[in-house]
C-alpha cells in the first residue's frame, strides 16, 4: 500500500515558540524568538509504502478453531516487518540571494550570513504525475525499494488511491493520464502491478487507517526544537529526522493490526453490498492476537 502525508511542526496562537513539556529547556534568548508565521508552520510531505508484516507463528497465534480465548501472541520477522520504504517529497534548488540572520539579542543588529547566493537547498514539492513517476523510477525510488524488500523475481501488487497527484484526471472521470500509463508500464517491467483502490475509501488503505496517526503522534511528542534562527530549510530537515525516527520506531504489530481491521472492513463492505459503513468495526484485533 502506498500513500503520502504532510507532517507539520507545531506553531500555535500568538506565534511564540511552543515548548513541549519533555523538550530541552530553552534559554531566555531562545524564548524570545518568534515563529516566522503562526499560520504557516514548517511542513514536509512524505510518501510511504507498507505491506503485511511476516508472521512467524501463523498457526499458533490468535484464536484457535473459533474457541474462546487466544493462543500465542503474534510474533513478527525483524527483516520483513512491513516497512517497505519512506521517502520525502522534495527537490534541490539554489538560493537566489544571500540570507542573513540577526544576533540572538533583539537589540543586536549585526547581520550574519546564513546562506550565500547559489548555495543549494532542499525544498518541499507538491506531488504531480511527473514527480510521482520520478519517485518510482529514480535510483533508490519506490521500485528499487520494493525489489529490495521482496526480491527481484517476486510479483507485487501495489495499492494506491486515485489522487490527481498520482496521475489521475479528476475532470475526466478520474481516468489515468499518459504519465500514469507510462508509470504502470515501467512498474510491470519490474514485476509490480499498480492497483487503484475504490473512490473515496481511505478506510481501505492501512496508512490512513492508523499508520499516519501513529507516526504523527510520535513526531508531535518528539523533543526536537524546530524553532531556531537557522532558517526554514534547517527546521524542515529536523522535522524530516523526527519523521524518520518515528518510522524506525514503528512496530510491525501496529501495521498488522491495521491490516486485520481492514480485513474486517472488507467483510462488512461485502455484507453491505458496497454501501457506506457508518462506523468502523471493532474486532478486538489486539486482544485476539496479543498485539497490544
Amino acid at each position: 500500500m502506498l500513500d503520502e502525508c504532510i507532517f507539520m511542526g507545531s506553531a500555535e496562537g500568538n506565534g511564540k515558540v511552543t515548548v513541549h513539556p519533555d523538550a530541552t529547556p530553552l534559554t531566555k534568548e531562545q524564548m524570545t524568538l518568534e515563529v516566522k508565521s503562526k499560520r504557516h508552520p514548517h511542513s514536509i510531505m512524505v510518501l510511504a509504502v507498507i505491506c503485511m508484516p511476516e508472521l512467524l507463528n501463523p498457526y499458533s497465534c490468535g484464536e484457535r478453531d473459533g474457541e474462546v480465548g487466544r493462543g500465542e501472541a503474534a510474533k513478527f520477522s525483524e527483516k520483513n516487518n512491513g516497512k517497505v520504504c519512506l521517502l520525502r517529497a522534495c527537490a534541490v534548488d539554489n538560493y537566489k540571494k544571500t540570507v542573513y540572520q540577526f544576533g540572538s539579542d533583539k537589540n543586536d543588529k549585526t547581520r550574519i550570513p546564513l546562506h550565500k547566493k547559489g548555495d543549494t537547498k532542499t525544498v518541499g514539492i507538491t506531488i504531480d504525475g511527473e514527480y510521482y513517476y520520478d519517485f518510482f523510477n529514480d535510483e533508490g525510488g519506490v521500485l528499487d525499494k520494493i525489489q529490495e524488500y521482496f526480491g527481484e523475481n517476486v510479483d507485487v501488487v501495489l495499492q494506491e488511491d486515485g489522487a490527481p497527484g498520482h496521475g489521475y484526471n479528476n475532470l475526466k472521470n478520474r481516468s489515468p493520464t499518459l504519465i500514469h500509463d507510462k508509470l504502470v508500464d515501467s512498474a510491470l517491467k519490474r514485476n509490480v502491478t499498480i492497483f487503484k483502490q475504490p473512490y473515496n475509501s481511505p478506510e481501505l488503505n492501512c496508512l490512513d487507517l492508523g499508520i499516519w496517526h501513529s507516526l504523527q503522534s510520535k513526531v508531535k511528542n518528539s523533543n526536537i526544537n524546530y524553532f531556531n534562527s537557522k532558517g526554514d530549510m534547517y527546521n524542515e530537515n529536523l522535522l524530516w529526522l523526527a519523521v524518520r525516527k518515528a518510522w524506525h520506531e514503528l512496530e510491525a504489530k501496529t501495521i498488522f493490526n491495521c491490516y486485520m481491521v481492514r480485513e474486517e472492513i472488507l467483510l462488512l463492505l461485502i455484507q453491505n453490498k458496497g454501501a457506506t459503513i457508518a462506523k468502523e468495526p471493532h474486532a478486538k484485533i489486539r486482544k485476539r492476537f496479543g498485539t497490544y
